[in-house]
């Protein structure tokens, strides 16, 4: 089988649904090509989730600062340290 100039070489099929591959060529460049697609791609799937995480903490963490220093006046001025 050949696409692009990349051939797959298939040994034999041994059931109806398996296959083994025992050869992938591909030029050089193309295969880095590709590893830095999928850095790229596993470096935007890492930061998104972080960024939702962090949104999520701020909301949560930053609701209960409000009411606590609200209420309880749990974070009094410095002024009042003295």
């Amino acid at each position: 089988m050949e696409q692009d100039g990349t051939k797959v070489v298939m040994l034999e099929q041994q059931d109806e649904n398996e296959v083994v591959i025992t050869d992938v060529k591909i030029p050089f460049w193309r295969m880095v090509v590709l590893i830095l697609k999928w850095a790229a791609a596993s470096f935007v799937a890492f930061i998104i989730p972080m960024l939702l995480l962090i949104l999520i903490q701020g909301c949560l963490f930053g609701a209960v600062r409000t009411k606590a220093s609200r209420d309880f006046n749990a974070f009094p001025p410095i002024e009042r340290l003295r």
